[in-house]
């Protein structure tokens, strides 16, 4: 047999082997138990790219984001290995044993059903804004800076809404949640109109900081001027640990939650 045969035979049995691969297509949850006023990740997996999919009703949830998509594609012992997630944020309605039911993914004519997931809602829990279960303190987080001391009545301070992340660590999008709310001040708003990356040194530690909102405060009285925490929802990607063969590091996209704190500034 020649070359060129070979060659043809081979990428024959390939082509047989992918196309009657068994179809894996399954439902996981980043929790099994939230809160009444947290969120969860489901994320939808399956090892084929030629099929539509169908989400299920989500009954009992909101939908906070999604679907988001990513894929891997992976050779082990020489043989191709393929991975696609659709992922969803959601929040519950009620408590309870809640029932989310499996997706469904249509190929070739064929309809193949995932797992269904059960998630336990208890009642309202203390907010933890950074909800993924790979701790990332340190790695993405939201700050208020503003000039620290005494500040009077006839003087006005800026600060600034900054979001700092990690070197190793992809910002895919955003989305505010709860703007803060400011007291006893006139507020003037001076946020930059267009986003600009810069690289600061936060405690020997080198991130990407980013301005999103700039504001000028005039104090209105004395007492106190409070300024409330600003709460965004970040879709971002961690990395795996993973390789292929055309990407150095694959990362896993997570939605994670993270806030200002919140400020008291003492007014003479």
């Amino acid at each position: 047999m020649n070359a060129i045969k070979q060659i043809s035979l081979l990428v024959f049995l390939m082509g047989t082997v992918v196309t009657t691969a068994q179809v894996v297509f399954n439902a996981d949850a980043s929790k099994t138990e939230i809160g009444l006023n947290e969120k969860v990740q489901v994320s939808f997996t399956m090892n084929k790219d030629n099929g539509e999919f169908t989400p299920p009703d989500f009954t009992n949830f909101e939908v906070v984001s999604g679907p988001l998509t990513s894929t891997n594609t992976s050779f082990k012992d020489g043989r191709p290995s393929y991975e696609k997630s659709i992922a969803f944020t959601l929040k519950p309605k009620k408590r309870g044993t809640l029932i989310i039911e499996g997706g469904t993914l249509e190929i070739s004519g064929n309809t193949y059903s995932s797992n269904s997931v059960s998630i336990e809602v208890v009642r309202k829990r203390k907010k933890n804004y950074l909800i993924d279960k790979d701790s990332l303190a340190n790695k993405i987080f939201l700050k208020l800076e503003y000039p620290k001391g005494t500040l009077f009545v006839r003087d006005s301070i800026v600060v600034q809404y900054k979001l700092y992340v990690a070197q190793d660590i992809s910002v895919n999008s955003w989305k505010l949640l709860e703007d803060s709310k400011i007291k006893n001040a006139e507020v003037i708003d001076m946020s930059p109109k267009e986003i600009s990356v810069v690289q600061e040194d936060v405690d020997g530690t080198i991130y990407r900081s980013v301005i999103l909102k700039s504001l000028r405060l005039k104090p209105s009285k004395q007492g106190k001027l409070i300024i409330s925490p600003l709460e965004l929802e970040v879709s971002v990607g961690i990395p795996s640990g993973r390789r292929s063969f055309n990407v150095k590091n694959i990362q896993d996209p997570k939605v994670i939650v993270v806030s200002s704190e919140k400020v008291k500034v003492e007014v003479n």
